[in-house]
């Protein structure tokens, strides 16, 4: 009889510790597909960015859902404006998938390289475009 209640035991721990680990999954954050340093990854993406940045802009803007192409575009060629544009399109992709990076995060990446990341939030765009996570 107690070999059967050790024997239960070592299942019931198993299932515990297998739930656990499936709640765990489920809420872990989820990370960029990219690392910042990692622009040339794409190179039509970089070189597009790097020579019109308000297309590739606009075209994140759009996707996130943030506002439209257009205006998201133009708003690159106003000063201050674009800042808050990029910081915001950036909070919209990481709140999208998942991905924990607060306001300040968003800040200093927009502000340290903001080519990279504008890169970095095309291609999360690009190749994660049906994995949004559902915000319950």
């Amino acid at each position: 009889m107690e070999d059967l209640e050790g024997t239960s035991d070592v299942y019931v721990k198993a299932w515990i510790d297998k739930e656990l680990n499936l709640i765990e999954q489920r809420f872990k954050m989820a990370e960029w597909n990219n690392g910042i340093m990692s622009c040339m990854d794409d190179c039509g993406l970089c070189l597009i960015t790097c020579i019109f940045a308000p297309f590739t802009v606009g075209k994140n803007a759009e996707a996130a859902g943030v506002t439209s192409c257009i205006m998201g575009g133009l708003a690159m060629l106003v000063p201050l404006l674009n800042l808050y544009c990029l910081v915001k399109i950036r909070g919209a992709v990481a709140e999208k998938y998942g991905i924990e990076e607060g306001v300040f995060g968003s800040i200093m990446m927009t502000l340290c390289c903001p080519l990279c990341s504008i890169i970095q939030v095309a291609a999360q765009l690009k190749q994660a475009p049906g994995e949004a996570v559902a915000r319950t």
